[in-house]
């Protein structure tokens, strides 16, 4: 579609919504495998927002926690949503649902993020953009089909300068050139396939070799902001 990229121009008032949008260490893959790195505590996606749209009122609101119940911030992010022209919610994972000894049981987003997601796109003037933060792949079914949602960029756990990476593809400073690294099956997947089986052609195969479903991306997708012609 041609909802990315976001028009700097047009941008008075930008919303920031999520568990990650004012996020820093959990960029670098959360607690694990890396030193000591305070850069960036000045490289959040709230902090370059603002420093990149200074003429514009940047807000924040937390929605919900990455996993948890709680539903107790919603009236708060669906307001500041319904306030703002632009509106960009940072979801994913952390590291209580991936990491050493923590495998996840669900391909979906954990706790309340995809009710936030699509109460927030709900309430607000126009279609929002997610951007992911996770190891591995989520399937985002409802979120995909909304036709409130305009676009959904997949971070996976991008580093340092995550923050300003991602505000300069937002802004259309630079054209995303990713192509996925993974296949992206639903949510149904891990019903259909027991994780023993490890003979990658049975009980529907696994991976862009061998899935005989159809994924939700498959492996090796991507979308640019330019247009491109094979001769």
């Amino acid at each position: 579609g041609d909802h990315l990229p976001l028009k700097k121009s047009s941008i008075k008032k930008l919303a920031l919504i999520g568990p990650h949008a004012n996020g820093s260490i959990i960029f670098l893959g959360g607690p694990n495998y890396h030193g000591n790195n305070r850069l960036i505590n000045t490289n959040t996606p709230l902090l370059r927002a603002q420093a990149k749209l200074p003429g514009a009122s940047v807000t924040y609101a937390h929605g919900c926690n990455v996993s948890g119940t709680s539903k107790s911030e919603f009236a708060t992010a669906t307001a500041a949503a319904a306030a703002a022209d632009t509106v960009v919610l940072f979801l994913g994972l952390d590291d209580r649902i991936e990491n050493e000894g923590h495998d996840r049981s669900s391909l979906e987003l954990p706790g309340q993020q995809e009710a936030l997601a699509l109460a927030v796109a709900e309430a607000a003037t126009a279609p929002v953009t997610i951007v992911l933060t996770n190891g591995g792949p989520i399937s985002l079914k409802a979120l995909k089909d909304s036709p409130k949602v305009g676009a959904i960029l997949e971070g996976f756990m991008p580093g340092q300068y995550a923050a300003e990476a991602t505000m300069q593809m937002l802004l259309g400073e630079v054209s995303p050139s990713g192509l996925l690294p993974v296949t992206v099956y639903d949510a149904d997947f891990i019903q259909r396939r027991p994780i023993t089986d490890l003979d990658l052609r049975g009980s529907g195969g696994v991976t862009y070799r061998y899935f005989d479903g159809v994924p939700q991306w498959p492996f090796g997708f991507g979308l640019s902001f330019g247009s491109f012609t094979f001769t």
